[in-house]
């Protein structure tokens, strides 16, 4: 189908006046069938995966294991709280990973073209455009430490900042697994 595209294509640019508009039409066409069936391809949707997972990585409170209402012993108690504290953990990174993504292309097909892109590619690149847009805000919260123009820092500046909240978080989870001996 590409070489019969790029046929398309090379007769459109050496045919006469006359004929080349309708072989544009032509390959326009084509496209846009091809476009409309991307789904039945062998990569359909590549995006699905990521995209719940990022949906569940962005989640104010994800719960891969126990929710708080479940917590009968002291186990579970410690397993909801290391899962919390890794979840502050990735939603810290993050905030310093999704500041170093050029997403301008993909706002653009947002806004632009959302009738081109399928469920999976619409709720992946909202969702890094919500999460980059809360970052590069006028106040950045990088686990409950407001940091005012944290997208507009320093490099070394951020990553020192991040340092810093993963290191307030490994000091929670010291204190937690020292509490665990006393249990």
């Amino acid at each position: 189908m590409a070489h019969y595209v790029a046929e398309l294509i090379e007769r459109s640019d050496t045919a006469p006046e006359g004929e080349r508009e309708s072989l544009r039409r032509e390959c326009a066409d084509t496209v846009l069938r091809l476009w409309a069936h991307r789904n039945l391809s062998p990569m359909r949707n590549p995006l699905s995966e990521v995209a719940d997972e990022l949906v569940k990585l962005t989640a104010e409170h994800p719960r891969y294991f126990l929710g708080r209402e479940r917590q009968i012993d002291d186990w579970s108690r410690l397993i909801h709280d290391l899962q919390d504290m890794h979840q502050r953990e990735l939603r810290v990174c993050m905030q310093g990973w999704i500041l170093g993504l050029d997403l301008e292309r993909d706002r653009e097909y947002l806004n632009d073209y959302p009738d081109a892109l399928n469920e999976d590619e619409h709720r992946t690149i909202r969702v890094l455009v919500e999460l980059q847009e809360r970052v590069s805000g006028k106040e950045a919260n990088l686990d409950g430490e407001v940091v005012p123009e944290f997208a507009n820092l320093r490099d070394s500046r951020r990553k020192q900042l991040i340092r810093d909240a993963l290191l307030r978080i490994d000091k929670e989870r010291v204190l937690l697994l020292d509490a665990l001996e006393l249990m």
